[in-house]
């Protein structure tokens, strides 16, 4: 038995964490607009009801 990891399964995990990383950056750039909509939201009301 060989204690290296196949190429395929080395490929798979290469796959894997590289589109998780890329799913990542692409969940900041949709979220981070939508949290400073939010926090300029909040600040607006909060700002408001004083």
């Amino acid at each position: 038995m060989f204690s290296l990891v196949m190429p395929e399964q080395f490929v798979m995990g290469l796959y894997i964490s590289v589109s998780l990383s890329g799913i990542q950056s692409a969940l900041y750039k949709i979220a981070y607009p939508l949290l400073t909509i939010v926090d300029a939201n909040v600040a607006a009301i909060v700002t408001h009801n004083k």
